[in-house]
């Protein structure tokens, strides 16, 4: 009785309130994350990799430009769990208007819905009040507000902002890859690919390969829909966006192209965020042959390159200090992962309850099957360290690992009239 109850007056405050189009999972007009976290895990053990209120001893490496920035995202990473959120200026992260802490309201609240709600409406009533005494800030204003620097007051207040701490979240996301980082260190080492690049995950989805953005992109690595078809096996019957092992070759090959096309390290991770489009323009725009990951930022432009696009590179940097990626990706304590394709039609669930004999977590490894009881093309992926038989399948060769991205892997094969039901 009490729980429905409660239920009841859930609703009643859902519809009685002025909140439209409520999405539990953002703050409406405020949304900090660009994907929706899937996991159902409720446990929290805070990773000692990620250190609360660590500096970044080398930030001295970094243009002095961008530091305030590259600070910022350390903060929002290591120091501030997702009850905090920040009140900031979009093109000034230095400039935090106010810090506000909702684990007094969560608490208390009767669920995360009602919690969603009461936080979303404080923020609101906070971001007004602020915009408010920005348009009559007086000479008290700006030495509190604005520590005596000198703002448009008025692009100010279209530039104010929130940030949710993003803490117990990276953690969440370190717990998630301890489960497979030697499969992932030994994909790293085969495909020569940067230690440094395990921050992207994090950065994308908190490694969360059940996570699905509001443009529909995929997996830990958010990979889009149409990149997808391109690099991996992609269909109303297979997914392999969702599948970590496969979804981190393609991310690796992406990043690759990206290096040979632009030449740089630093823009080759922002087109991985939002695309090579914008780089052709300002290259353009320059008139030149090669153009530093500083000249981009500064003279980029367009729809498409807002404040995700300019903030992507400086959120990698300070992931990159704040998770440690050498001593995550450690090639010496690796694990092999095999990779084989089907030579004849298979049905998924036939296939992978033989192979669960030997191999517990065979459904685990190969969860890019949407639909395992159908009948599938030959040209398949199974994941497994047990060996299978070269009649049926073709295991996939190393240096095809290195080069080639998973939809490639397909030439190789030589495929037969069987079927293995």
């Amino acid at each position: 009785m009490n729980s429905i109850f409660s239920i009841i007056i859930t609703l009643l405050i859902l519809f009685s309130s002025n909140v439209k189009s409520f999405d539990p999972t953002a703050i409406e007009e405020f949304p900090e994350s660009s994907f929706l976290l899937l996991d159902s895990s409720k446990d929290l053990v805070i990773s000692e990799t990620v250190k609360p209120n660590r500096m970044i001893a080398s930030i001295e490496k970094y243009p002095y430009k961008f530091q305030d920035e590259i600070l910022f995202w350390q903060r929002i990473y290591t120091k501030y769990p997702d009850e905090i959120v920040l009140i900031h200026d979009k093109n000034d992260l230095g400039l935090i208007y106010k810090i506000l802490n909702f684990n007094a309201l969560k608490k208390k609240s009767r669920n995360l819905v009602v919690y969603e709600i009461l936080k979303n409406r404080s923020l609101r009533r906070n971001v007004q009040k602020l915009k408010n005494d920005l348009k009559k800030c007086d000479k008290h204003c700006r030495t509190n507000l604005l520590k005596n620097k000198k703002y448009n007051t008025k692009k100010l207040r279209m530039n104010m902002r929130t940030q949710t701490g993003q803490k117990d979240i990276i953690a969440r996301g370190l717990i998630r890859l301890k489960k497979v980082q030697k499969e992932i260190s030994y994909l790293f080492k085969e495909t020569k690919a940067e230690p440094q690049w395990i921050a992207l995950p994090f950065l994308e989805s908190s490694f969360n390969e059940k996570a699905v953005s509001k443009v529909n992109a995929g997996g830990a690595w958010q990979i889009m829909p149409w990149i997808g078809k391109k690099l991996l096996p992609k269909n109303k019957f297979v997914d392999a966006r969702f599948n970590i092992y496969l979804s981190t070759l393609a991310a690796i090959q992406l990043l690759k192209q990206n290096y040979r096309i632009t030449k740089s390290n630093e823009i080759s991770i922002i087109a991985y965020n939002s695309g090579l489009r914008t780089f052709f323009k300002t290259k353009k725009k320059l008139n030149k042959e090669k153009i530093s990951y500083i000249d981009y930022l500064d003279n980029a432009a367009g729809k498409s390159f807002g404040f995700a696009s300019r903030n992507f590179l400086m959120e990698y940097f300070a992931l990159q200090e704040s998770i440690s990626p050498k001593s995550l990706i450690n090639i010496k304590n690796s694990k092999t992962v095999d990779f084989y394709i089907s030579r004849c039609k298979t049905k998924p669930l036939k296939v992978l309850n033989l192979l669960k004999r030997n191999e517990a977590n065979i459904f685990k490894k190969n969860n890019h099957f949407k639909n395992k009881s159908k009948v599938l093309a030959p040209g398949q992926i199974y994941i497994t360290n047990v060996k299978l038989p070269n009649k049926y399948y073709r295991k996939v060769k190393k240096h095809e690992l290195k080069r080639k991205a998973p939809n490639e892997w397909i030439k190789g094969t030589t495929f037969k009239t069987c079927k293995i039901i």
